[in-house]
């Protein structure tokens, strides 16, 4: 999450991602999660309706935590979301 991204922007990278259906409210849900944990944090609340007004980018320790376990949980994967 180099740049900002919302549910709605990102939804369809994470069903291809996880290769199964995830709704908008969910990828809200985990964004929310993770903004709780200090890993994202909200950067601008954009002219769309909730909960696409939400726009999160990962914080440095969000950056960090990918850099640092990544490689542990997709070896097989660049960070950059390469193959």
């Amino acid at each position: 999450m180099q740049s900002p991204e919302a549910p709605h922007t990102i939804r369809a990278e994470i069903e291809e991602f996880l290769k199964r259906p995830v709704t908008e409210q969910q990828v809200l849900e985990t964004l929310r999660s993770l903004e709780a944990s200090g890993l994202v944090e909200v950067t601008t609340h954009g002219p769309h309706p909730p909960p696409n007004d939400c726009w999160f980018m990962a914080t440095r320790a969000g950056r960090e935590t990918v850099d640092r376990e990544w490689d542990i949980v997709f070896s097989n994967r660049s960070a950059d979301g390469d193959a």
